[in-house]
């Protein structure tokens, strides 16, 4: 699945899907270790990204095809109907990737989570894309070598609004996000009106966007969180977790624009007493570790602030993290290559697994996003065809 899909134009993924239905009409169905073996449908827009690379592709029909050869590269729609063919396919599975192949799944959603998860030997969560940050670790994978930090920051063509706008960062660059062990951006945050907020002030962008708390953009602070002290808007607020985990470090950036956070409760709602936390007056990221707290509902509450200097009457959460404990098979079969789970590796063998959760679209907003997904998937798949 796609999101938001655009009319199709004379571009270049037009020109390069025409191409690419000529380059590999006909094709046998027998390919060579060094292809790159493509299982997408042949007018679909990232089959013709691939076509605008300079990779050698070779178009197969089915998954047995994909993963026919030892070794190599495959590129599958990871369909429910894909995966349910490649979870069937486990000896086959194990021998490719065994002999150093990489499979490529591009496109899971929620509706294949559960055969996935049983490829992969995780039980991921998923949740949707949305507008925030994805980035590159100074120290890249192997697999991303080549690959500029830069190409992660998509812009999204319009401003945020308001009297002093920024530029809004793409919500549709990739589709959907396995989680790895931060959960706080699948968890359930109150609504605006929980706040108060009217609805144009609860848009990305803006100081009253309760996803904003957890979608990682610390580098504006108009994507910071704000609580309006003379309004009189709640200091607490309930997060509720997806599924019961076992919570051992709670993560802040606070505001340094407003009044100061000098404390902070985190309540697990268990027979334990709740966790008491002292911040300092800095704008980074304060990491507070803990005895593992399990539970499915975690109500934060700023419980002492202080004016700093003369500043607004307000409160600001630049951002914050909810890290839950991870088993070491889990750390060991999942490397995400980037800061959330929309690249991630899964070695296996000589080889692996690599979800690709990109988003190809028809019709880019700004011309330099399809140069910057060019970017990422050919380094990535150029990478895997030389391991």
């Amino acid at each position: 699945m796609h999101k938001n899909p655009k009319h199709s134009r004379a571009g270049s993924l037009a020109i390069a899907l025409a191409g690419l239905a000529l380059l590999t009409s006909g094709m046998p169905a027998a390919c060579h270790a060094g292809d790159v073996r493509l299982l997408l449908p042949p007018d679909d827009p990232r089959a013709a990204l691939l076509q605008t690379t300079d990779l050698l592709l070779t178009r197969v029909e089915t998954v047995e095809q994909a993963l026919a050869a030892d070794g190599g590269v495959a590129v599958v729609d990871a369909t429910p109907e894909n995966l349910r063919h490649v979870a069937a396919m486990r000896e086959r599975l194990d021998s490719f990737t065994q002999a150093g192949g990489w499979l490529v799944l591009w496109g899971l959603t929620p509706e294949g989570l559960e055969t996935f998860n049983r490829i992969v030997g995780v039980e991921h969560l998923i949740r949707p894309f949305e507008m925030e940050e994805v980035e590159m670790p100074l120290r890249a994978d192997p697999l991303l070598k080549g690959v500029r930090r830069r190409d992660f920051f998509m812009l999204a063509g319009r401003p945020s609004g308001g009297v002093v706008p920024v530029e809004l960062r793409v919500d549709d660059a990739w589709t959907y996000v396995v989680d790895y062990d931060d959960v706080a951006p699948f968890c359930k945050l109150p609504g605006p009106d929980y706040w108060g907020a009217t609805p144009g002030e609860a848009v990305p962008g803006q100081p009253h966007c309760p996803r904003s708390m957890v979608n990682g953009l610390t580098y504006q602070w108009r994507f910071a969180f704000l609580i309006r002290l003379d309004r009189e808007e709640p200091t607490e607020w309930p997060i509720e977790l997806p599924r019961k985990e076992e919570v051992v470090q709670f993560s802040l950036m606070p505001s340094v624009m407003f009044y100061r956070i000098n404390k902070m409760r985190l309540d697990f709602h268990d027979a334990r007493p709740p966790v008491e936390l002292e911040l300092e007056h800095v704008r980074e990221r304060q990491d507070f570790k803990m005895e593992a707290r399990k539970t499915e509902k975690v109500t934060i509450a700023i419980t002492d602030y202080q004016a700093f200097e003369d500043t607004q009457r307000t409160l600001g959460v630049v951002n914050l993290w909810l890290k839950v404990k991870r088993s070491e098979e889990f750390y060991a079969k999942v490397h995400p290559l980037v800061n959330i789970g929309v690249l991630v590796n899964y070695p296996m063998g000589k080889g692996g697994i690599v979800l690709n959760q990109m988003n190809v679209l028809e019709e880019e907003p700004l011309a330099r996003n399809e140069v910057q997904k060019r970017s990422i998937v050919a380094g990535l798949l150029e990478n895997l065809s030389s391991q």
